[in-house]
């Protein structure tokens, strides 16, 4: 490996990632090992479709997330604390200052079908994200790639235009799982994870059965699971009380005290860098405004809102993306307030008038429809009348999210600023569901993917908060805390950047008894 003259921190990490993520699996793994095999699991999660695919391009919710980690794997994966660990690629190394990558792919392991994975799978399940024409949440985070080609069966490289300091941990990414060379079923769900799909329902249900060759130690238990897309939150609560759900995504966190009580469920917090936003067409009038925006984004109260809309499961949020535990985080920007007064003045001064539609349902999570309603109330006192059109949970992420002007969105945690930004900011991203367009925010996202020293890059980062927190169309109230229930013997959780155990609950849990 070359040694470039780069923070020691960051060389040291790259220099030893393999090792260290082997390290960290191998504990992991014998930790996992104490599992009690057997049992069905039937997990429910928000965001299924009628319209749903298992095409890993097509996935765009925290249900197909979990459905991506039980069938399919990455060539990294997220471990605990936030750590990037060897998944598919036992290990890797960069070049050339960072512009070339070198991974070596794990022996032996079969997809579903009895074919064993080499690189030729590998590349060609990466360059499905990389098509001119793909819409796959991945494209943007693949863009600095020039060239992926196999090196023999067990090693591929990876070719970049310019330093990519992220690239393990944008490998992780449930839209990249490897499946076999020229797939045309994708629906059949062939991959190399630890179930494998028996049936699946588009917006209903996938059911899966153990994958008995799967070839991680101490991971994948249960002799089936089921996972069902139930967009109502009361639906899945109901379902775990009854016992007819083992784990349950994205309680609605007023039912959280009530849930405690019952010495039969857990509950289980994790503080992560999600948010869920109101997001406005910075393209589209009366949006393209930029006074209108400032204006809607100083009529929130947002530590009311926190405390009313979500009980205190949460942070305020700064309309940006980065959390606080997110180390590239900048707390240099001043907080936004409430502020009805200047609200009303800079909405008077953009000569819109008339009501703000903002379209909502409880898709992309529980609370949706109050945080709207508490946000009215709030925007009332600056004379802003806000307008709720409430729209079906069935359809809304096809039909609602990216094609109206304002509404509802919700982003889950990513294991990187780059990632974030990248993935909902950038430009020409297929997800920038503000259609914030910015040259100088895309000149500094590619700036910060190739600088090594993290104080620099962390400049670099306030940047781009700052761009977004002035100019943008993300009006981001709260970094909230994913809020999961489970029945009380299911063992094995890992907290992880998403609910549901990173998403991984699947193959992490077992069945206590």
């Amino acid at each position: 490996m070359q040694h470039d003259p780069v923070d020691s921190s960051r060389r040291n990490f790259l220099a030893r990632t393999a090792a260290i993520g082997a390290a960290a699996m191998a504990a992991g793994s014998a930790r996992a090992q104490t599992g009690r095999r057997g049992g069905r699991l039937v997990l429910a999660a928000p965001g299924g479709s009628a319209g749903d695919s298992l095409d890993p391009r097509a996935f765009t919710s925290v249900y197909h997330g979990n459905i991506a980690y039980a069938y399919g794997n990455c060539l990294t994966e997220i471990g605990e604390n936030n750590r990037v660990v060897p998944e598919l690629a036992e290990s890797w190394e960069w070049q050339d200052g960072g512009k070339r990558w070198l991974f070596e792919l794990r022996r032996g392991v079969t997809f579903h079908n009895g074919k064993t994975m080499t690189s030729a799978d590998v590349v060609w399940s990466l360059n499905l994200h990389r098509t001119p024409d793909t819409k796959s949440g991945a494209k943007t985070l693949l863009s600095p790639i020039a060239d992926i080609r196999a090196d023999g069966p067990n090693r591929i490289v990876i070719e970049l235009a310019a330093p990519y300091v992220d690239l393990p941990q944008v490998l992780s990414d449930w839209h990249l799982l490897i499946i076999p060379a020229n797939t045309t079923d994708f629906n059949a769900g062939i991959g190399t994870g630890p179930f494998a799909v028996k049936r699946f329902v588009p917006g209903q249900t996938v059911e899966m059965t153990r994958n008995p060759n799967y070839w991680k130690q101490g991971r994948g238990y249960f002799n089936e699971v089921e996972m069902l897309a139930v967009n109502d939150a009361a639906a899945r609560v109901n379902g775990l009380v009854t016992g007819e759900i083992h784990l349950a995504e994205r309680i609605d966190t007023k039912t959280v005290a009530l849930l405690s009580r019952n010495t039969q469920l857990v509950v289980h917090r994790t503080v992560t860098g999600g948010y869920r936003p109101f997001v406005m067409h910075c393209d589209t009038a009366p949006f393209d405004n930029p006074d209108l925006r400032r204006a809607l984004k100083l009529a929130i109260d947002r530590e009311d809102y926190v405390k009313r809309v979500f009980s205190g499961f949460g942070r305020v949020g700064n309309d940006h993306p980065i959390a606080p535990v997110d180390p590239m985080f900048s707390a240099a920007i001043p907080q936004r307030m409430y502020d009805p007064d200047q609200a009303r003045s800079l909405y008077r001064r953009s000569g819109h008038s008339g009501p703000i539609v903002i379209h909502a349902s409880e898709a992309p999570y529980s609370e949706a429809i109050d945080a709207v309603t508490v946000y009215k109330e709030h925007a009332a006192k600056a004379g802003i009348d806000i307008q709720i059109a409430r729209e079906p949970a069935a359809g809304y992420w096809s039909n609602v999210w990216l094609k109206k002007p304002f509404c509802v969105s919700s982003w889950g945690a990513r294991p990187t600023a780059e990632i974030v930004l990248a993935t909902a900011f950038k430009s020409d991203a297929p997800f920038n569901d503000t259609r914030w367009k910015n040259p100088e925010f895309d000149r500094l996202l590619a700036q910060a993917r190739g600088e090594f020293n993290d104080a620099r890059r962390k400049e670099i980062y306030h940047r781009c908060q700052l761009l977004i927190h002035e100019t943008g169309g993300c009006l981001n109230p709260i970094f909230n805390d994913f809020v999961d229930g489970a029945r009380a013997n299911l063992q094995g959780w890992i907290p992880g950047n998403h609910g549901l155990s990173g998403m991984r609950a699947a193959e992490r849990m077992w069945f206590a008894s």
